[in-house]
């Protein structure tokens, strides 16, 4: 194996740990938007004004479209 090779080789298992971070972040995430739906939901069951809330999630949804493209593309 040449230097060229070795160094395709270091580069593409940077490229994966990589992609399993973000990943990982992405789980974390998607994780935190199903909380934050749910204490949305118990707000507007309350009577309780949720907008603000409402706009953390259309975020999360944004950050979540943002990421998985990431890694489709990676």
């Amino acid at each position: 194996m040449g230097s060229c090779e070795a160094l395709e080789v270091v580069e593409e298992v940077q490229k994966m740990n990589y992609k399993k971070e973000v990943l990982e972040v992405l789980t974390q995430i998607r994780f935190t938007k199903n909380r934050l739906a749910g204490l949305t939901l118990e707000m507007d069951k309350e009577g309780r004004d949720s907008v603000s809330l409402d706009e953390a999630l259309e975020a999360l949804d944004d950050v979540i479209d943002i990421l998985a493209d990431f890694v489709e593309e990676e």
